[in-house]
């Protein structure tokens, strides 16, 4: 048993078959009735291929912001840890830099011999 009561079948097939031949709302034939129906599951029809289609690329468009994401924020990480390892050297290289210094100066100074 349906639902929607014991006899919904029959009341489609009338709406469906019989209903646009009699008296009704609606002042056409069976076949224009008919035509204009599968028009309409037509139109349905194509306004989901079409949302799907669209669905389909945005989507796509989706992978590829999430793509072109990942590789930036790769490329980030891998211009931090460029930036990380310049400034480490350039620390170590100063460091080295003026330890060399120090000693140079120290070495090519005199000491006072009233001091020695």
């Amino acid at each position: 048993m349906s639902p929607h009561g014991p006899n919904v079948a029959s009341q489609l097939e009338w709406l469906f078959l019989v209903g646009p031949t009699l008296a009704s709302p609606f002042p056409f034939s069976r076949a224009t009735f008919l035509f204009t129906f599968s028009t309409a599951t037509a139109r349905v029809a194509a306004t989901l291929i079409a949302t799907a289609w669209a669905t389909a690329r945005v989507v796509a468009a989706a992978r590829v912001v999430a793509v072109e994401y990942l590789s930036t924020a790769a490329l980030v990480a891998a211009a931090r840890a460029a930036a990380r390892d310049a400034v480490a050297e350039y620390i170590s290289t100063a460091d080295n830099s003026f330890i060399s210094l120090v000693a140079a100066r120290v070495a090519t100074t005199r000491v006072p011999t009233s001091m020695a």
